[in-house]
């Protein structure tokens, strides 16, 4: 399960090269339903660009995420 932006830097570093930032564009939340996206850009200038879309149990404030739906973008 991912948890936070920790999780997000883990995945996206998986080429083992440092994160020099993390921008994040845009976040939406409406009823059971998020979604971000934003670009990643590593000390050697290379960037990845992702999207998230998340659906929620419920749309209480404390709901648990159902699923998660993640693109990356080279």
């Amino acid at each position: 399960m991912l948890e936070g932006i920790d999780s997000l830097i883990e995945i996206i570093a998986l080429e083992n090269e440092m994160i020099a930032s993390l921008e994040l564009i845009q976040i939406l939340s409406h009823d059971k339903e998020g979604s971000a996206h934003g670009v990643v850009t590593f000390d050697s200038g290379h960037q990845k660009y992702f999207a998230e879309f998340y659906q929620f149990e419920s749309t209480k404030k404390e709901a648990r995420i159902k699923s998660i739906t993640q693109y990356i973008i080279e």
